[in-house]
């Protein structure tokens, strides 16, 4: 099964308006591979199969909290936010301040500013 996804990448759920954050690296996805295709597991009669392979992703919530689930990356496409600041929307903005978090850049005050504009944004636009 493919994985074209790392650690810290924003993503989108095929065919919905769920966007998160991959949080398991390449390095964990081909450990995670490589327990099935040992000779261990295969003594034990636990095989690999496709409702398996999955990733853990941090989908953004309403309330601009985030909610892991394990979802197979065929389900998922890569997410390019805007390149320009000015014309992000709030989502956006947190999404990239999460994505850097993940990849060991930025803050968690910066997280928290964010995540308050969001919410506000979110009111505002109910």
């Amino acid at each position: 099964m493919p994985n074209p996804f790392e650690k810290g990448d924003i993503v989108r759920f095929v065919g919905t308006e769920d966007y998160g954050i991959v949080s398991e690296s390449q390095k964990d996805w081909k450990e995670y591979l490589d327990k099935y295709r040992s000779d261990e597991w295969r003594k034990k009669g636990i095989t690999l199969d496709f409702s398996d392979a999955q990733i853990v992703v941090e989908f953004l919530g309403d309330d601009g909290t985030f909610g892991h689930d394990h979802i197979n990356p065929i389900y998922l496409e890569l997410y390019q936010p805007e390149a320009d600041w000015s014309n992000r929307s709030p989502r956006d903005n947190l999404l990239i301040a999460a994505s850097d978090l993940h990849r060991g850049e930025g803050s968690l005050e910066g997280l928290y500013i964010l995540t308050e504009i969001y919410r506000n944004h979110i009111k505002e636009t109910e």
